[in-house]
């Protein structure tokens, strides 16, 4: 009985204090809902296309004319420049205007009718790795292709049959089949990991300046007394309602990622729910527990940023943790968001219940324990 009306009297009070702050208003509405227009519009085309590359032809024949159509017919890229130097195509290059440079040397074809194999050269940007990536898997595609047609017709001009041409130009044909984004959609692959790491910074932050104002400003009065018939029901009563509103900004990313997105899920989307249940939880008493180190509203906003804002490079999905620093290592464990992450491509790509993650379930419930020390710390700063 005394932990409801604790609960009753802290939530109606936190109610209150979000009516009359703009600041805590903001957090619980624009904020999130700028995120996810943000992530959603910055990503939403998913598929790396049309990408600016310059073409240095040095032999102006008609097979490097054929190699050059057959590039620029790749969805990923366009030929935008051809120029006839590579410090042209350099600077291009450097200042972003391209992102590849594809050179085809003096006598290409005449190399090529004698059999000395002639190479073009393609130099990539990597600085941006994504589009790197992309454009040069293109371009290898690209020039297989270019390849294995001019060896076809060579080999037609000996043969009259077609079938056999083809053998020849391509001895060995390698099928690749990408499992569980077909598609090579970036769209599914960014904002799924992106808006979570992005999220528990917000979760931190809300908590920390809650309860981090009451301590500064000195408005503890019905925290108090709410704490005296219960301190459990008072802090879950002053968190509930930044708990349930983060929550549900979670889940409404994968309804929209699994429901309107039409994005393809293997798993349940009740177990993948539960686990963001619990990573809400977790990051809740995270945030409590960097208030109840010190109890001061400036040190909590910092320590909660330096805690969480590094966060989606410790996730494992754009660099595997395996391969990490013992250090990088740590603090990934340290993060709840990179449990949860592990459980959500498991249940989302892999179709695995709650049973088969059970290890990354209790890692995240781990953090759980860290509300006995915030009790304590609590309890003592009240004089309970």
């Amino acid at each position: 009985m005394n932990f409801g009306e604790a609960f009753k009297i802290s939530f109606l009070d936190e109610l209150s204090e979000i009516k009359n702050s703009w600041y805590l208003k903001i957090m619980l509405s624009v904020v999130p809902m700028m995120l996810f227009v943000m992530l959603g519009s910055t990503v939403k085309k998913g598929v790396v296309q049309d990408m600016s590359i310059v073409m240095v032809d040095q032999d102006k024949s008609k097979l490097s004319r054929l190699i050059s159509r057959t590039l620029n017919d790749t969805p990923a890229f366009n030929i935008d420049y051809k120029l006839d130097s590579m410090g042209e195509a350099k600077h291009l290059l450097d200042s972003s205007k391209a992102y590849a440079i594809v050179y085809i040397p003096e006598n290409f074809e005449k190399d090529v009718k004698l059999g000395v194999r002639p190479k073009i050269s393609s130099f990539v940007n990597s600085q941006y790795i994504l589009l790197g990536k992309n454009i040069a898997s293109a371009l290898t595609q690209g020039v297989l292709n270019s390849s294995a047609l001019v060896s076809f017709l060579n080999n037609l001009s000996k043969s009259t049959r077609t079938e056999l041409s083809v053998s020849f130009a391509q001895p060995v044909i390698m099928k690749i089949s990408p499992l569980y984004n077909s598609e090579k959609n970036y769209f599914i692959f960014l904002f799924s990991a992106l808006l979570p790491s992005l999220w528990q910074v917000l979760v931190v932050l809300v908590i920390a300046i809650s309860f981090g104002r009451m301590f500064k400003y000195k408005k503890l009065l019905k925290f108090k007394a709410s704490s005296k018939l219960s301190l459990n029901g008072a802090i879950l009563g002053k968190s509930f309602i930044y708990l349930v509103s983060y929550f549900f900004i979670l889940l409404s990313s994968i309804m929209y990622l699994y429901g309107s997105a039409g994005f393809y899920m293997a798993g349940s989307i009740f177990d993948l729910a539960f686990t963001q249940l619990i990573t809400t939880i977790s990051y809740v008493v995270v945030g409590l527990f960097i208030i109840a180190t010190g109890f001061d509203y400036a040190r909590a906003l910092s320590l909660s940023a330096v805690y969480t804002a590094p966060a989606f490079a410790f996730l494992g999905v754009t660099f595997p943790t395996s391969s990490m620093t013992t250090l990088a290592t740590i603090w990934s464990n340290a993060l709840p968001v990179s449990h949860y992450m592990q459980t959500q491509i498991a249940i989302v790509n892999y179709g695995v219940g709650l049973y088969e993650v059970r290890e990354q379930i209790l890692a995240i419930m781990a953090f759980w324990l860290l509300y006995l020390l915030v009790y304590i710390r609590f309890k003592k700063e009240l004089s309970l």
